[in-house]
């Protein structure tokens, strides 16, 4: 038969129940920690990664995502890195000591999150390779056969159509004096790899012949850099260069090609060479004055020199016009003091309004950091460079100078502008790093070797920082091993 119970005894039964409670969640143990990555070992030298670390991590159960935060020792801007779990951190300066702090993001938009610690570590040093043979420049690979001075090449996106779509072309200037000036360097394999991009073959018949006499360069065009336009801005390639004008001093000018993407063909008549003559005010091949001198309205600057354009290439192929975009310039103040005592110094512009303009100081003085010469600005993510450049602290112009390549960063992000890298942003020559550099033998060159790089270009074909590669001029010092070539080397560590 059924029991039967009294209400109190319910309720007794009730209180001597213990409740049942969902358990409380366990705290997260993250473990975190962050770990160089290699190594990489060439002859007796042991390094690792210089831009990347290795972040490792246990899940949290309530997790929505998780955001790692690296942040310079010295200070700088923190890059914030949303991650699903343990990976790679990227685009880090080299030889830089990080501090960096994870947290677990309750919810898609991080308004909730648990932390998870800090760690630290440190970025090796940049280890490039030369290729060729031996421990000389005498036997390193020339990439053209006909190659001299200053290359250039232009990756065009997958988007440029089935002709051009992730192939290349090489801009350089070459040995024989009836072409001097800019050549085209042609390369019909598939961009994959750094053997891909180890050899072009000339094309005679198209670009700028630079009036050379009495072994000196004349008017026409010097140091240089091509940039694909987008399609919105007319898909032409626009061609910036440095030229010795008729009064001796160098200003900076810029032409756009006739033949679209290609880039080959920038004279508006049959002819598809610009001769020095044509580049005038009228000529077949006008150009547009950029960066002019104290005469044209820039106080103090008596020369504008070896530049270059920075560009976000990691994210887009073509440039779009974009104002705040920053080129990087060579500035000389021949015998005005006033500014600097340097010989050679780089200045920032900005473009904006379809003209670029120097950046100034109060004083009344271009904004610039004495000793970099040649700089070569490099797209790191977001509005993240670095930044190779020739030391030179000398006090002239004159051939075989002790100028090592060394390294420098920016972060566009920290800025007054956050959303310009400006000269501001870039750090003081003071943290410039070393650039390390091994002949193809794997003995390390030494910085008076070093010093004879110039006129550079380091380039991501796959367009990928996995896989970095840097084009310049190479020369025995005093010529010793004939006139300057063009060479290759490849980052070992990126």
């Amino acid at each position: 038969m059924p029991v039967i119970t009294s209400a109190a005894s319910w309720m007794f039964l009730a209180l001597a129940t213990p409740a049942r409670r969902r358990p409380s969640p366990q705290p997260w143990q993250p473990n975190f920690t962050v770990a160089k990555i290699g190594p990489i070992t060439v002859a007796a030298k042991t390094f690792h990664a210089s831009g990347r670390v290795s972040a490792q991590w246990n899940s949290a159960a309530s997790a929505d995502h998780y955001e790692v935060t690296a942040t310079k020792a010295n200070g700088g801007v923190p890059i914030v890195y949303k991650m699903n779990q343990s990976g790679t951190l990227t685009g880090l300066a080299s030889s830089t000591e990080y501090r960096f702090a994870i947290k677990a993001c309750l919810d898609a938009a991080c308004s909730s999150s648990i932390d998870g610690g800090t760690a630290s570590a440190t970025t090796d040093e940049e280890y490039w390779q030369i290729r060729g043979t031996g421990s000389t420049f005498a036997t390193a690979d020339r990439i053209v056969s006909d190659g001299n001075t200053k290359p250039w090449v232009v990756r065009w996106g997958a988007d440029a159509g089935s002709s051009l779509a992730n192939r290349a072309q090489l801009y350089y200037d070459p040995i024989p004096s009836s072409e001097k000036g800019i050549k085209i360097g042609t390369n019909s394999n598939a961009i994959t790899s750094a053997d891909s991009v180890a050899s072009w073959t000339p094309l005679s018949g198209y670009g700028f012949h630079r009036n050379d006499g009495n072994g000196k360069a004349g008017t026409g065009p010097l140091t240089f850099q091509v940039i694909p336009l987008s399609a919105r801005t007319g898909g032409a390639a626009l061609l910036i260069y440095e030229a010795t004008d008729a009064d001796g001093h160098g200003r900076i000018y810029s032409i756009k090609s006739r033949d679209g993407w290609l880039g080959r063909d920038f004279n508006k008549s049959a002819s598809t060479i610009c001769a020095d003559t044509d580049l005038v005010a009228g000529g077949n091949c006008e150009a547009k004055l950029e960066i002019g001198i104290a005469s044209d309205g820039n106080p103090h600057v008596n020369e504008a020199r070896q530049f270059k354009v920075g560009l976000p290439l990691l994210d887009q192929w073509t440039w779009d016009g974009d104002s705040g975009t920053f080129m990087v310039v060579t500035l000389h103040f021949g015998n005005d003091t006033a500014c600097s005592t340097s010989f050679f110094n780089m200045g920032s512009a900005f473009y904006g309004n379809s003209k670029w303009t120097l950046e100034y100081g109060s004083n009344g003085c271009p904004k610039v950091i004495p000793g970099v010469q040649a700089p070569m600005p490099v797209h790191l993510g977001a509005l993240r460079y670095k930044l190779y450049f020739n030391h030179n602290t000398n006090a002239s112009g004159s051939a075989d100078q002790f100028k090592p390549m060394k390294l420098l960063y920016a972060d566009g992000a920290g800025g007054l502008s956050p959303a310009l890298v400006e000269f501001a942003d870039w750090e003081d020559i003071s943290q410039a790093r070393r650039v390390n550099i091994f002949w193809p033998t794997g003995v390390l060159l030494t910085d008076q070797e070093k010093s004879m790089f110039d006129d550079y270009q380091v380039w991501m074909p796959a367009g990928d920082p996995q896989l970095q590669v840097m084009y310049s001029n190479m020369s025995c010092p005093n010529n010793a091993c004939g006139p300057p070539f063009i060479g290759m080397a490849v980052l070992l560590n990126p």
